[in-house]
C-alpha cells in the first residue's frame, strides 16, 4: 500500500534530463539495513512514479557500500523519499536534477551530497544519548556488551548490529560508554559477556530516551546518578564560560543537568561533558 504524504514542495515539472544519470546512495555506520529511493510528481493532472510504486527502487549494494537507481532520460527525478521499507522515511528536498548525477549518504533523516563518489561516507554526528555501564557485585565479566533488539515494526531492528551487541573500553573509573545512534531508539535490553552469560536488563517501553548510568550485576542494571567527565578546570587561566551547547552546536539556555553536552569557554577551549 501506498504511503500518504504530507510536504510542501515546489513541483519539479519544467525541467527533465536530456540523458540517463545514476543516483548513488549509501548508509551512514549504523544507518539503515536497507535503503529504497521513491520518486513522485504530478504532470498533467497524472501522478508519475519514475521509480516505480512505494516503497520505489532499490539495488545490491556494490563493494563500497552504494546503492546505485538510474533516472531515465528524458524524465526528472521530481520529489524524493528515502526510506527503509519498514516504516521509516523522509524528504530529500536536496535531491534534484540540477545536482545529478551525485552520491549521497543517508541517515535517517538526512541525504548528504558527497563530493567524492568512491570516498568514505562521512561519520554520523556525535549521539545526544549516551549509555554509560559498570561492573559491580558479583560482576567479574571480562568484557560487558549491550544488546537491542526491537520487532514492533515487523522486522527486527539492532542498533548496535547483531549479538551480542555494542561495548567500549572502559574508562579509569570502569565505566563503558556506549552512544545511542542518532535517530535511534533504544529497543529491549540484554547484558552480557558473550561467553554465555546474560541478563535482560528492561522492555521497550522502560527503555531510556536520556542519557543513563547503570550499575551492572550478572542479573541486574540499576540506575545510578552519572558520574560527571570532560570537566576543566578553568581557574589555572583566568577562563570563563562562555555558553553551553547541545552537542549539535545549538545554543542551551542553561547548563543540562545531566545527559551529553558541550562547554565552550571564554579561551576558545570546547569541552564535552557527560553528567
Amino acid at each position: 500500500m501506498k504511503k500518504i504524504f504530507t510536504i510542501s514542495l515546489v513541483m519539479l515539472c519544467a525541467t527533465m534530463l536530456s540523458a540517463q544519470v545514476t543516483i548513488r546512495f549509501k548508509a551512514v555506520p549504523g544507518g539503515w539495513d536497507k535503503i529504497n529511493i521513491y520518486s513522485w510528481q504530478t504532470i498533467g493532472g497524472s501522478n508519475v512514479e519514475i521509480f516505480g510504486a512505494w516503497p520505489g527502487a532499490t539495488s545490491e549494494k556494490d563493494a563500497n557500500g552504494f546503492y546505485s537507481v538510474t533516472v531515465p532520460a528524458g524524465k526528472s527525478v521530481g520529489n524524493v523519499i528515502f526510506n527503509n521499507g519498514s516504516g521509516a522515511q523522509f524528504d530529500a528536498t536536496n535531491v534534484t536534477d540540477a545536482v545529478l548525477p551525485a552520491c549521497f549518504s543517508i541517515s535517517a533523516t538526512t541525504a548528504t551530497l558527497l563530493e567524492d563518489c568512491a570516498g568514505a561516507i562521512p561519520p554520523p554526528p556525535p549521539a545526544d544519548v549516551v549509555l554509560r555501564f559498570k561492573q559491580v557485585g558479583d560482576n567479574n565479566w571480562e568484557k560487558v556488551y549491550i544488546y537491542s533488539w526491537d520487532d514492533r515494526s515487523g522486522s527486527n531492528v539492532e542498533i548496535w548490529g547483531g549479538w551480542p551487541g555494542a561495548t567500549s573500553t572502559k574508562d579509569a573509573n570502569g565505566w563503558y560508554t556506549v552512544e545511542v545512534p542518532n535517530g535511534k531508539s533504544v529497543g529491549n535490553v540484554i547484558f552480557n559477556n558473550n561467553a554465555g552469560a546474560q541478563f535482560d536488563a528492561f522492555a521497550v517501553e522502560n527503555a531510556p530516551t536520556v542519557s543513563t548510568c547503570y550499575e551492572i550485576t550478572t542479573s541486574a542494571a540499576t540506575v545510578v546518578t552519572c558520574p560527571v567527565v570532560g570537566t576543566y578546570d578553568v581557574a589555572a587561566d583566568g577562563s570563563t564560560v562562555v555558553g553551553y551547547f547541545s552537542i549539535l552546536g545549538a545554543k542551551l539556555s542553561q547548563e543540562p543537568a545531566s545527559g551529553l553536552f558541550l562547554v565552550k569557554y571564554s579561551n576558545g577551549k570546547t569541552v564535552k561533558v557527560v553528567k
